[in-house]
């Protein structure tokens, strides 16, 4: 009996160290702020809005050795927390598992698309949702080169080989449902990023091509990136470059359009930092359409109140040329408020504080 229950002890003590070699971490965040947005000839908004600089989520994320370097990893990361409503935090920002080891690290399921290590790292105002041009300007027709996911995905990340680090992903359908079934034209979108870090000095570009948009026949879609960082110290400047062009089935082009932006950071004192960011969106559509241009600037003030908690402020305007009706981004977030609406041509800016908790 007594080696029966050494025997259980020590098969008990085995299982628990099976198990031990998983660990989970639990992580999120809650960003709620007040907004106020207007827009000239157009309407007004103010309420509390989730996610106005960084989007509330809930994350579970964990890694188990196998031995010879090699690491089965994997993610949970639920957000969309919205403000007026009970519905909670839903909807999958990522979701995945994959494998890690000296070859980099491969990942597969709803997973953040190549550009989405561009759009953060280079943007000077954090891609805030509520005041970033960059980031507004970028998803504004569709562009996949943002801080979003992309489902039905299989990515790469390479290990930093003398500062470059090359990145890819491949999307079966990753825009829209797919009815394979019943068309053979799949929608694809291919991905390829390369990143240099040395020193002070980061440098990114980033390719998507995205064929049979919508699951229709030749609709594709083209876009390239550059940006490029440097940390004086005192102060950073960011600058970035984009373009995007796509054609509809038919062939005929229905979008193409170039975005610019010049960006800095300046800590202001230990616990403060002033984030600066100007961009302009260029309409190449022949016709009219290529007067539709607008200018956006946008300022986020952060104080962090603790190692958890920071502070903020922000404010966007927005100038628009021609016809074009873009919005400021305040009070977009992710859920809360709506942005206000502007008339063609017309300006519209927005402010708002708030307060984010990590955990």
């Amino acid at each position: 009996m007594q080696k029966k229950i050494i025997a259980l002890a020590i098969a008990g003590l085995a299982s628990s160290a099976a198990f031990a070699q998983t660990n989970v971490t639990v992580y999120g965040k809650i960003d709620m702020s007040y907004e106020h947005s207007s827009g000239t000839g157009g309407s007004k908004t103010t309420g509390i809005n989730s996610g106005g600089h960084d989007g509330s989520r809930l994350g579970f994320r964990g890694e188990e050795a196998l031995g010879g370097g090699m690491k089965a990893i994997f993610g949970l990361e639920y957000g969309s927390l919205k403000a007026d409503t009970n519905a909670g935090i839903t909807g999958s920002r990522q979701s995945y598992v994959g494998l890690s080891g000296n070859f980099g690290t491969i990942i597969a399921g709803n997973i953040y698309a190549t550009g989405a290590n561009w759009a953060g790292k280079y943007d000077s105002l954090d891609a805030a949702n509520s005041y970033s041009p960059l980031q507004y300007f970028n998803g504004n027709f569709g562009a996949t080169i943002n801080p979003y996911a992309t489902q039905n995905s299989v990515g790469y990340t390479s290990p930093s080989m003398s500062g470059f680090t090359l990145r890819g992903v491949v999307g079966f359908a990753p825009m829209k449902l797919d009815t394979v079934a019943f068309n053979t034209n799949q929608e694809r979108l291919y991905g390829v990023g390369v990143d240099y870090d040395m020193g002070p000095l980061s440098v990114g570009v980033v390719h998507h091509r995205v064929n049979h948009i919508g699951n229709t026949g030749p609709a594709d879609q083209r876009e390239n990136a550059v940006a490029a960082t440097y940390d004086f110290g005192p102060l950073a400047l960011t600058g970035t470059w984009q373009t995007m062009k796509s054609e509809n089935a038919a062939g005929a082009t229905n979008a193409d359009f170039n975005i610019k932006s010049i960006g800095m950071t300046v800590p202001v004192t230990k616990n403060d930092l002033l984030r600066l960011m100007y961009a302009r969106f260029d309409n190449k559509m022949a016709g009219a359409a290529a007067n539709d241009d607008a200018n956006s600037w946008g300022v986020v003030f952060e104080h962090s109140l603790s190692k958890r908690t920071i502070g903020y402020a922000g404010y966007n305007k927005m100038n628009n040329k021609g016809a074009a009706t873009f919005k400021t981004p305040a009070g977009n977030g992710n859920g809360g408020v709506t942005n206000a609406t502007v008339a063609p041509g017309g300006d519209s800016n927005g402010y708002g504080f708030g307060v984010i908790h990590n955990f």
